[in-house]
């Protein structure tokens, strides 16, 4: 009776030492799998599209350089992403919309439609979804903006950002 009581014993730590060491390894391959190689853009609109796409559809840009804007009280920044490519524009005016100063800087253009201004052209790069599965995001300091950009007020200092999208 004795050896029967060690031989569960034994059988039970050989069978807890096998559950760990099974543990481990199927944790060590999750965490291989979870991070993502420091070289590797986080961003999906980066990762989607090649980076010679990017620069050829950056080409089209009429600004390559940070650039002040207009005349008025209020100022603002915004910022034209396009993969790796960006430009930011501090934006002075007296609109109280940002579409509204940004169509009246020339930096945007689009079609009036159901839902607002659908903006196809931001600082020369032409993006239509459906004619090249390409759009701008509109983003308000960091988020994406819960309006339209012809009727996002605009806040005196703030960030907004159209991001070419695929």
């Amino acid at each position: 009776m004795k050896t029967k009581m060690t031989t569960n014993k034994l059988t039970s730590f050989l069978l807890a030492v096998l559950l760990c060491l099974s543990l481990c390894v199927s944790l060590s391959a999750c965490k291989q799998d979870a991070e993502i190689p420091a070289s590797q853009p986080a961003d999906e609109t980066v990762s989607s599209t090649s980076a010679d796409e990017y620069a050829s559809v950056w080409a089209d840009a009429a600004y390559t350089e940070d650039t002040v804007l207009g005349e008025g009280n209020t100022t603002f920044f915004f910022e034209v992403k396009v993969g790796t490519h960006s430009v930011t524009f501090t934006v002075n005016t007296d609109e109280t919309l940002v579409g509204a100063a940004l169509l009246e800087n020339g930096i945007i253009a689009g079609d009036d439609g159901p839902y607002g201004l659908y903006v196809k052209t931001v600082n020369g790069i032409f993006a239509d979804y459906d004619v090249n599965g390409t759009y701008w995001g509109f983003y308000q300091d960091g988020e994406y903006a819960m309006n339209g950009v012809d009727a996002t007020n605009i806040e005196n200092g703030a960030h907004y950002e159209m991001v070419y999208s695929k």
